[in-house]
């Protein structure tokens, strides 16, 4: 149950319809999702859900938002400490 984003949605919606995916259609697993961009694929009995993003919406969700903004501010922590560490006024 991959959550994609991509740059062009449609396309990807279309090159998944052209594969022999349903698209249009419930997700199984998430409920919520917009039925328009949820995909379902089957891959020799392995049946898929594919619920296709666009990339701007990475950085409107929480569980994306708090991994950058921890490493936002280990970097500046960082280079602080080494700046402090090897710029010193002798």
């Amino acid at each position: 149950m991959p959550d994609v984003w991509t740059t062009n949605p449609e396309k990807l919606r279309n090159f998944l319809h052209e594969c022999g995916a349903t698209c249009g259609v419930e997700g199984r697993v998430l409920e919520g999702r917009d039925p328009q961009w949820t995909c379902i694929y089957d891959s020799k009995g392995w049946l898929r859900d594919v619920y296709i993003h666009h990339w701007s919406e990475m950085f409107e969700s929480p569980i994306f938002m708090a991994p950058i903004i921890m490493s936002a501010g280990l970097g500046i922590l960082v280079g602080l400490l080494w700046g402090r560490r090897f710029w010193r006024k002798s």
